[in-house]
């Protein structure tokens, strides 16, 4: 989180960078969960749960780049 502030972030670049933050924690939980389910009945659920919040986190990640390119400009 550090690291992706800097020192000078703006309010929306740390509101985006709070997003990446929680993303990248559901991401850690999934991929996580997923090898722990991975021979059960539940290996599907949380694959497709992984899928999603690793969408979540690049999307976030993506909103971060948008919103420093407009800030640039």
């Amino acid at each position: 989180k550090a690291d992706l502030e800097g020192s000078s972030s703006s309010a929306q670049e740390r509101s985006v960078i709070e997003r990446i933050t929680v993303c990248w924690l559901q991401v850690q939980y999934a991929e996580h969960a997923s090898t722990v389910h991975a021979s059960d009945d539940k290996a599907s659920y949380w694959q497709k749960r992984l899928d999603q919040t690793q969408r979540r986190y690049l999307s976030a990640v993506n909103s971060l780049a948008t919103v420093r390119k407009a800030a640039v400009k």
